[in-house]
């Protein structure tokens, strides 16, 4: 007998030994290796979510996520760490940072997915609305237009209600509880939230005053979220849930989501006592009075089914009406929307006109501007021109005068050699001097002669050059110092010391009448609108080569600028001498010249007034 005992005894040990076994969770090695480079995995639980998962009074881990990852720590190689943290917000933030590996319990959304990873769900619940038990009607998600809506940041029913309805009015809270509370107190219409975590708190609260006001087709399905960068954890946490019983899953849910088991059992003791009390019934009465008891209580039912029926009924006519008014209403408010729009349309198109009209009236005057400005420019080109031409009259007025004095000279010693010839009085020394003087007149006449052949020859050239574009490879220096020769008469006038620095034979190819309508608009500037006649004064030009690039740096020492409007100076009409005879074309010429024609460089720069004015210019230019 005792054998037996023994041996039942052994039977019944190694049966548990076997369940207890068969209840471990078992991963692969390529899984188990991970998990032994990971020995610690960080999670952080929400510390108000309950009955999901909470921080309870004693600071403990609780509720449904945490009997499940207290299941997986005991019957399986993970180990999972707790820490807690203030709140939702910190959690998010944490995990985003990376310094925390997982979370216990949430719901995928689009916004998550960006930084989490999801496991298989495994707690399910709904959406509610929950309102003030003053509210008699029951409020949908689609009557929240106009009312103040509190939701849990960073919760799913936050990421839910912006993404299906952005319009409406958010507050956001840090817990349930505090959104629960606000509802309560009056401070927003209503709080979303799903079924399960708001009856926990309404149930252990101490707000007595809301209700559920309807529930909502969004399907909650928990799950733990995980690092984007720790895919195997993830592979490792859907094996584990998977392997944990359907019984154990049931035991757990059961013991955080059941219905009040003390009104179960009152209810039970009434049926129980109620059937027997029918039974004795059955056994005391006659079949005829216990007939006539099933008619009666079918009778009952049968009023109380139309008398719900009714109510039902009155209520449905009721929210008929209601929908039917806010029908009326919308489509009310919709037609006398759609008349502000065909107004605002009809305002519109007519400023669309307006501004049509106005558009075309800018283009015509724009064009007559051109126009004017064309006219103007070509009579500036025309005014240096002119300037040009004056200059080497005046140039060639001296060497032709001092050509005719040397052949009236001749012409004179002609006459007295005649009469000394007709009287004999022509002595050889006087015929040799007479030779000697003619020879000296020859000489002065053909120098003179050959200068001014020089200067219409450089005249005409510059000329030219002014009033055609052609490139041409020439000598900058001496092509400038022509230039300054036909201005000689107006710079002399104001008593101007030019200075030119730049190498003899650099040579260039490039638009010289662009150079000569530059060197020339600089120089006319400075004399009419820096300088004062009587005063000596210094224009210095420096050139320089770089490799691609030709450098013109030309200063004057005159009255200078307002450095506040020297980004006007090539402004078209901007003038110093609006009531003088200036045009405001000069500078522009210039600027249009060096950027448009040379594609270079122009920049003005001034101390202030009495300290003079600078021009850099850099032109793109082929050496030679």
């Amino acid at each position: 007998m005792r054998k037996k005992l023994f041996l039942i005894v052994i039977i019944m040990i190694c049966a548990l030994s076997a369940c207890k076994q068969n209840q471990n969770i078992s991963f692969s090695d390529q899984q188990e290796q991970w998990i032994k480079n990971h020995p610690i995995i960080k999670l952080a639980p929400d510390p108000s979510f309950a009955p999901f998962e909470f921080i309870d009074e004693k600071g403990e881990y609780s509720g449904i996520a945490a009997d499940y990852i207290e299941y997986i720590n005991k019957h399986s190689s993970l180990n999972i760490e707790i820490l807690k943290l203030d709140n939702w917000n910190t959690i998010i933030n944490e995990i985003k940072a990376k310094n925390i590996d997982m979370l216990g319990a949430l719901s995928i959304s689009d916004q998550r997915s960006e930084y989490l990873l999801f496991t298989e769900p495994f707690i399910d619940s709904l959406g509610v609305i929950i309102i003030s038990d003053k509210l008699k009607e029951n409020v949908t998600l689609e009557d929240l237009d106009n009312l103040k809506v509190a939701v849990v940041s960073q919760y799913i029913m936050s990421d839910y209600i912006e993404t299906n309805y952005p319009n409406l009015e958010l507050i956001k809270v840090e817990n349930v509880d505090e959104g629960l509370k606000r509802v309560s107190f009056g401070l927003v219409d209503v709080f979303v939230e799903n079924l399960a975590t708001s009856s926990y708190y309404l149930k252990n609260s101490n707000v007595t005053n809301l209700r559920v006001s309807s529930r909502f087709d969004y399907d909650l399905k928990f799950r733990m979220g995980v690092r984007k960068d720790l895919p195997e954890l993830k592979t490792i946490l859907n094996s584990a849930l998977s392997q944990i019983p359907k019984s154990e899953k049931q035991k757990i849910n059961n013991k955080w989501i059941s219905i009040d088991q003390g009104l179960y059992m009152i209810y039970w003791y009434a049926v129980y006592i109620i059937l027997a009390f029918i039974i004795i019934l059955i056994v005391i009465l006659s079949w005829n009075r216990a007939l006539k008891k099933r008619i009666q209580i079918k009778t009952e039912k049968i009023e109380d089914e139309l008398n719900q029926r009714k109510s039902v009924e009155e209520k449905l006519k009721i929210l008929n009406e209601q929908l039917e008014d806010k029908v009326e209403r919308r489509t009310y408010l919709l037609n006398e929307t759609n008349k502000e729009l065909e107004k605002s349309m009809y305002e519109l198109q007519l400023k669309k006109n307006e501004i049509e009209e106005t558009n075309l009236k800018l283009e015509i005057s724009i064009k007559d501007i051109n126009d004017i400005q064309s006219k103007l420019i070509q009579s500036e080109k025309m005014a240096a021109l002119g300037n040009l031409v004056a200059g080497v009259a005046h140039e060639i007025n001296t060497p032709l005068g001092v050509a005719i004095t040397a052949i009236s000279h001749v012409d004179k010693m002609n006459e007295d050699i005649l009469k000394q010839i007709d009287s004999n009085k022509l002595t050889k020394n006087n015929f040799k001097n007479y030779i000697l003087n003619i020879e000296k007149s020859t000489i002065m006449t053909m120098k003179n002669l050959q200068y001014a052949k020089d200067l219409v020859q450089k005249f005409k050239q510059v000329a030219v050059d002014q009033q055609t574009r052609e490139v041409r490879n020439f000598k900058i220096k001496a092509y400038i110092e022509d230039i300054l020769i036909s201005l000689h008469p107006e710079v002399k006038k104001y008593d101007v010391e030019i200075i030119l620095e730049c190498l003899d034979d650099l040579r260039i190819e490039t638009y010289p009448g662009a150079i000569s309508q530059i060197i020339t608009n600089l120089i006319i500037n400075s004399l009419k609108h820096g300088y004062i006649e009587g005063n000596h004064q210094i224009i210095k030009i420096l050139i320089n080569e770089t490799k691609d690039m030709l450098v013109i740096e030309y200063s004057d020492d005159g009255k200078g600028v307002d450095r506040n409007i020297l980004y006007k100076l090539f402004d078209p009409f901007f003038t110093t001498k609006r009531g003088s005879g200036g045009t405001g074309l000069g500078l522009n010429i210039v600027y249009n010249l060096v950027v448009d024609l040379l594609l270079g460089d122009i920049e003005a720069q001034s101390e202030g007034i009495g300290k003079g004015l600078t021009f850099i210019i850099k032109i793109p230019v082929t050496e030679r």
